[in-house]
């Protein structure tokens, strides 16, 4: 099906950081709730960091080459070399917006199925960090705040060691569980996130359930695992969150 030209514009906004405020917010929610947007986002994505990367290295390639002549002949460089460079940027970045074609054939003819494990890179999202406590009266312990610190900057191991030790029984169980999840998820160690996840997912908080079974999923599939009972589930939900999401992901396997 041809993109609807309204999304192609509001999506080519959002990658180029032209979006702010509540454009933004309402763009996070189409994508979580119109499937057919979504596919558009994470196709137009990754051309556009397809093209970032070639134009880069295409960049470092005649930087170096100008380098090289200069240090050679220590002359400045003619005019007329500087507008060959150009016009081989040019040439290049014309010949990249076939680029943006392709993945669009691809996408739209589904002659090359998704796999697992990028849908689940495609799909997964980093958390908001802001902790939906139950007593607003009570201080965050500090293990839970030096977790998802080290979280944030990145520091998995970090977090990892530190959200771990928050015992069960503890009233910020649940909630270190789930960071300690996604901590798993970014050191790309999915196994262990989705037993975190699940077990999230298992305390029935309804804070943290619905997202816990998202990004479990998204976990068993970047194992490659066999992820039908929890794909069926969720999309057979009609009430969960992520059941649209589910579903695409369901109609992209089956491709």
């Amino acid at each position: 099906m041809e993109a609807n030209n309204n999304h192609i514009d509001l999506i080519e906004k959002y990658l180029s950081n032209d979006l702010a405020g509540e454009e933004k917010q309402a763009f996070d929610e189409k994508v979580h709730t119109d499937s057919e947007f979504a596919h558009e986002f994470e196709r137009r994505q990754a051309a556009h960091t397809a093209i970032d990367f070639l134009i880069a290295q295409s960049l470092k390639s005649e930087l170096e080459t100008l380098e090289e002549e200069e240090e050679q002949g220590g002359k400045v460089i003619s005019l007329h070399k500087r507008k060959r460079n150009r016009m081989v940027l040019l040439s290049l970045a014309a010949s990249l917006l076939l680029l943006i074609g392709y993945f669009s054939l691809i996408h739209t003819t589904g002659d090359l199925g998704s796999t697992g494990p990028q849908l689940a890179a495609a799909n997964y999202e980093t958390p908001d960090y802001n902790i939906r406590r139950g007593n607003p009266t009570v201080d965050f312990e500090d293990l839970l705040t030096k977790g998802i610190n080290a979280l944030k900057q990145q520091n998995y191991q970090t977090a990892i060691t530190t959200l771990d030790s928050v015992v069960q029984g503890n009233e910020y169980y649940v909630i270190a569980q789930f960071y300690l999840a996604h901590a798993y998820y970014q050191a790309e160690q999915y196994s262990e996130a989705e037993v975190a996840f699940d077990l999230v997912s298992a305390s029935n908080d309804i804070r943290y359930q619905e997202d816990a079974e998202w990004y479990s999923l998204l976990a068993c599939l970047a194992t490659e695992g066999n992820c039908t009972e929890k794909i069926d589930r969720l999309a057979n939900d009609n009430s969960h969150s992520y059941q649209q999401q589910v579903i695409s992901i369901r109609d992209d396997l089956q491709k």
